[in-house]
């Protein structure tokens, strides 16, 4: 605690227990700074996108040309630093989600929607995108390995800070840009995940979680068009 309040981190007890509940408080928290007229999310592993990337990722925000923003990888160091199977299957499931996004809305570009970081201009509306919370309804008769699989289905965990607001950013017209950053991944981490005993576990679980946010983002294009077929439900 004290090494972070150091650095100048300001740290809070969480409220509530779970990833949702405690990425709003920190938002919401953030929305109160001073002066703040951009919000950015980004997990604490990334620290080349502090260093290397916050300046441009925000500039369309301070320049008031884009209300939120995307940011994309650079091509050659998202392959050369990440570990390959994470290359492959985030270009498989950005590919995926583009593809939902180019059909049902009008001026969209290629999004790198699996990166994570995003950053918004603070005010209520913006701010109310990742404030949202949703609740996804099994179809009746699955199997108990269909209903294993189907509790990934959880707008609490990544969908909801990768995909979700930027989704209902887009339905609502407001502008979403992409801004090329020069991260890079951290060789520490791409060590870890490549050890043989840890890597088949880690890439089955990548391609499942990647498999469900590609069911929310459908699910909720569905919800905000008004297709009776989504099983997405808005709760707050």
């Amino acid at each position: 605690m004290e090494t972070l309040q150091a650095l100048g981190v300001l740290v809070f007890p969480q409220e509530e227990p779970g990833m949702g509940p405690g990425r709003r408080q920190a938002l919401m928290i953030a929305s109160q700074a001073p002066s703040a007229e951009a919000i950015i999310w980004a997990e604490p592993e990334k620290g080349s996108f502090i260093a290397d990337c916050l300046e441009m990722a925000c500039q369309p925000i301070l320049g008031d040309s884009a209300d939120m923003v995307v940011p994309r990888r650079n091509r050659y160091l998202f392959r050369t630093t990440y570990p390959s199977f994470q290359v492959q299957s985030e270009d498989w499931a950005n590919d995926g989600i583009n593809n939902i996004l180019l059909r049902e809305f009008d001026q969209v570009t290629y999004l790198d929607i699996l990166f994570g970081p995003k950053v918004f201009r603070n005010d209520p509306k913006r701010l109310g995108f990742f404030m949202r919370k949703y609740r996804y309804h099994l179809r009746e008769g699955l199997s108990d390995s269909g209903v294993a699989r189907a509790k990934g289905l959880n707008s609490e965990l990544w969908a909801g800070i990768c995909a979700l607001p930027v989704v209902a950013a887009l339905h609502e017209e407001y502008v979403v840009q992409s801004v090329d950053v020069p991260f890079r991944y951290p060789q520490v981490q791409k060590r870890a995940e490549q050890v043989a005993s840890l890597a088949s576990v880690m890439e089955e679980k990548r391609m499942n979680q990647l498999r469900n946010m590609i069911i929310l983002v459908l699910e909720y294009v569905r919800l905000l068009k008004g297709d009776p077929r989504s099983r997405l439900e808005q709760i707050t």
